[in-house]
Formats: C-alpha cells, structure tokens, sequence
C-alpha cells in the first residue's frame, strides 16, 4: 500500500502535474513570442498606454498579467522577455496577484457550497476577489518600486508598426529557446518539490496514513490555526492554504479530505469571503515562486512573498470585519 502510494501519487502523480504546467507554459509562450515577433501588443494596448505606464506597466508587461489569470507560471516566463530589467522585475512582481484559473475553481467551488440558501451572491463572492486583488497589485507597484529602488523605463510613443506574420525560423527558435530555458531551470526543483509533499499528506504521527487529516499536512494546519482565529476559520480550512502554498489545485482536495467544504455553511459569509480574499493572492505556489526567482532576484522573491502575505491577511481581516458589519 506505502508503496503503490508513492508510486502513484508521489512519482506519477508528480510527473503528471509537471506536464499539466509545463503544457501551460509552452502554450503561454506561444501567444507571447507571437505578440512579440508580430507587433500586435502595441497595436492591443495603445488606448489605455498612459494608464499602464502609471501603474508601472509596458504594454508586453500588461498582456504577461493577463496571462497570469490563466496560470501565473508561463506568465512570470513569459516576462523574461521584456524589454529592460526594471521592467521585468516589476511584471514578474505582480503577476501573483492575478488569480489563476485554480483559484478560479476555489471561489465558485467554496461559494456554492456556502451560499447554498443564498445562491444570488454566489457570482458577487466570485468576483470580490478578483476585484481586490487588482486594487492590491495596483497598490503593491508603488511598494515595489520604492522598497526595491527599480523604476520601469517606457518608450515614447512612436507610430505604430504594422501587424506583420512573424518569421517561422526566428518564431520558432526563440519558443524552443524559451520553453527549454523553462525545463531545465525550473523543471527539476519544481517535480522535488512535488515528490516532496507526498510524505506531508501520506504521513502523521502515526505512520502511514490514509485519511489525510491525521497527516502531519493536517497537524501544520492546526498550528496554523490560531492565526486564522480571529477571521473565523477553523484549522479544517486553514490547513488547505499550506497545501496551496505548494500548488493551488490542492486546496479543494484539502478542503474535501478534512471536512472543512462540509463546515463552509456554517463559517457564515464573513468567513467564507475573507478566506477567498485571502486565497486570491496571499501566496504564488512553489512553481511560481521558482520561476519568479529565476526571473528576478532572490531579494525581490523573498520581498514578494512577505508583501503577499501581509497584503493578503490585511485584506482579508478587512472584508470579514466589512462584511460582518454589513450583514
């Protein structure tokens, strides 16, 4: 059994999740070198150009955000790419903030089950989080700019080029180049890092173990719990952050495997919505932060995950006290 397990879901199921990433990767490059060998970004972002430049963004930097809602890992590689250190360490900073499509299925998942005598809300408490999470990268362009002293450079602005077929040798050099810088820095750390976990959630104190609260996952998760106190959430709950921190996809499996989705009617919408406010962007998983640390500095990774973190519980101990007011 110990060993079928590790086989299955530490070595298969590693190498399975690895793919799944490196899939989104490759696809995400390849929309980033088009728009960069073609011309298009310019012609996409020139009505709202101003706007970015005082947020911090170049229209390439832009387009690597919204990437970042579908996955934030191709989005931080996509990123290498542009123009400019300053530029590249700002983008690559602020895509965490942007909820990838795991958080996604956590906000509808988490805001069904507990608005179930409620169900008009549900799309109200999907999109809160996206909201402040867009207000918080926002605010978090000015902190890094100052904390870490780098400010982007933008070019005048000039005519626009036209939207011309990129070269397929050139298109096609500079994606192998970028996809295979990807595998080689980030492929192995990340896959470790995967295996990894398959001892926290398959054992506890007991040993081997098949129910995963009793896990020493679980147990991090308990004595976690009384930072969460105070937002009303209980270690079932908390413990599946833990998981998240390593990769998103895990925290519905958590929340499923502790009773903690069972208990969300219960917690009352204050709870519920500050525990997705804070899922939104408290922390990018292991695979991002690798390639976040590859793209920048090990001082900006280090910056990033303390002003995350501390930018996450503020928002959310706000909208638990907001929301409790108001309801």
């Amino acid at each position: 059994c110990l060993t079928a397990s590790f086989i299955a879901d530490g070595l298969l199921g590693s190498a399975v999740t690895l793919a799944s990433i490196s899939a989104y990767v490759f696809v995400a490059l390849v929309l980033v070198v088009l728009y960069e060998e073609s011309g298009l970004i310019a012609h996409l972002t020139r009505g709202v150009e101003k706007l970015l430049n005082w947020i911090g963004l170049t229209p390439r930097g832009a387009v690597c955000l919204l990437m970042g809602i579908s996955c934030n890992v191709p989005a931080i590689a996509g990123a290498k790419v542009l123009w400019g250190q300053a530029n590249r360490t700002l983008t690559a900073l602020l895509i965490p903030y942007m909820p990838c499509a795991a958080r996604l299925a956590i906000f509808a998942s988490v805001a069904t089950a507990a608005l179930v005598n409620a169900p008009y809300l549900i799309p109200l408490m999907v999109l809160l989080p996206y909201l402040i999470s867009f207000a918080a990268a926002v605010t978090a362009s000015g902190l890094y700019r100052k904390i870490l002293k780098i400010e982007p450079k933008f070019v005048s602005y000039t005519p626009l080029a036209p939207i011309m077929p990129p070269r397929p040798k050139i298109y096609a050099a500079k994606l192998l180049l970028e996809f295979k810088s990807f595998l080689q820095k980030s492929g192995p750390a990340l896959l470790l890092f995967l295996i990894l976990l398959w001892p926290l959630k398959s054992f506890g104190f007991q040993g081997f173990v098949e129910d995963i609260s009793q896990s020493f996952l679980a147990e991090l998760g308990r004595a976690f719990e009384p930072v969460f106190t105070p937002l009303g959430l209980p270690w079932e709950v908390s413990s599946s952050l833990l998981a998240g921190w390593v990769f998103k996809e895990t925290v519905l499996g958590m929340l499923v495997a502790t009773g903690g989705m069972a208990m969300m009617p219960r917690l009352g919408i204050a709870s519920v919505t500050s525990f997705l406010v804070f899922v939104s962007f408290y922390s990018a998983c292991v695979a991002t932060l690798l390639q976040l640390y590859i793209t920048v500095s090990a001082k900006a990774t280090f910056t990033s995950i303390a002003l995350n973190l501390s930018a996450a519980y503020a928002a959310s101990t706000a909208v638990y006290f907001l929301v409790s007011f108001v309801c």
